[in-house]
């Protein structure tokens, strides 16, 4: 998959993920809280994304693999990408990589090494109108406007009390999640997916046989949810730990288990966020010679299109 469409999906998604999330409140029971709190939006926040993935079995993967993704977050509606200015820190088989990730609703940009590098304008645009058009249809871009209800995943939710979470009070839910709806929900989200967030093709969905598979390895994961007493989202958390049988092992690579953290939070929630594009930045194409300078040929597969409209390369099949 080039740099360029590998970017747009990234950024849909998240925009996904924020469209979903909203407030909560007084509710009669820890379910109805967390309903709440995902069928309203967050126009804007301080965004901080945590991701911790442990695999055991694969000897260059000893240490943890770790994702962390910080900074302003504002919706543009249901029009455009949202408007973000993240860092992203990724450190895992022995590298440590800082990136940046801006977009304006207009463009995206990807920072590395001090420098900045554009998708297009044009190619954000296309983005972008595939998703106006689906608003005009009344296909929103949020999991409920795609039929997908988050709530009908949990079983057994407890209201846990309060507790702090970036200085500010929040209800805690905690509940156990249903992996095979999840996994169903979200295979309808990627099919329902604009193209332009794909690369033009859709990724192959999940068989219900890969299905059962997930759910027969995944033990019991765990969700937690907070919602802040102004009815907003403050963070959401999520623990899943599996096991490899033995004898899926080798197609798997080696793993025999694993362990995979996630947590998403939100703070500064509905302020305004100073967001602006990057100075003098570079086509998109050419962020894949700038990583190979640093990090060697393991970075020569990231060689992208242009910055502009122009087609590019057709991507690779997801993993």
């Amino acid at each position: 998959m080039t740099i360029r469409r590998f970017i747009l999906p990234v950024l849909f998604a998240l925009s996904l993920a924020l469209a979903a999330c909203g407030g909560g409140g007084d509710s009669d029971s820890a379910k109805e809280t967390v309903d709440k709190a995902f069928k309203n939006s967050i126009g804007s926040a301080n965004v901080k994304l945590d991701v911790t993935v442990q695999l055991n079995g694969i000897p260059q993967l000893s240490d943890p693999v770790k994702v962390q993704l910080k900074g302003p977050y504002k919706s543009n509606g249901d029009k455009k990408i949202p408007s973000v200015d993240w860092d992203v820190n990724f450190s895992g088989g022995g590298q440590n990589i800082e990136a940046g990730l801006v977009s304006t609703g207009d463009n995206a940009y990807v920072e590395f090494g001090g420098q900045a590098f554009q998708v297009g304008e044009e190619q954000v645009a296309t983005l972008n109108k595939q998703i106006a058009d689906q608003a005009g249809k009344n296909q929103g871009t949020s999991l409920a406007d795609l039929g997908i209800e988050p709530t009908s995943w949990l079983s057994d939710a407890k209201d846990e009390g309060e507790a702090d979470v970036g200085g500010e009070q929040a209800t805690h839910v905690s509940s156990q999640v249903d992996v095979a709806k999840m996994v169903t929900d979200l295979n309808e989200v990627v099919d329902k997916a604009p193209a332009a967030t794909t690369g033009g093709q859709k990724p192959p969905k999940i068989t219900e046989a890969q299905i059962k598979k997930i759910t027969d390895v995944v033990k019991e994961p765990r969700l937690d949810v907070f919602v802040g007493d102004d009815d907003k989202l403050r963070k959401v958390a999520m623990d899943i730990e599996f096991d490899v049988p033995e004898g899926d092992r080798k197609a798997s690579g080696g793993i025999e288990s694993g362990k995979i953290a996630f947590a998403i939070e939100f703070t500064k929630v509905g302020e305004d966020q100073d967001i602006k594009a990057p100075e003098n930045a570079k086509p998109i194409n050419e962020l894949g010679g700038a990583l190979q300078g640093i990090l060697g040929g393991a970075a020569g597969g990231l060689q992208g299109g242009s910055g502009g409209a122009g087609a590019a390369p057709a991507p690779a099949t997801p993993d």
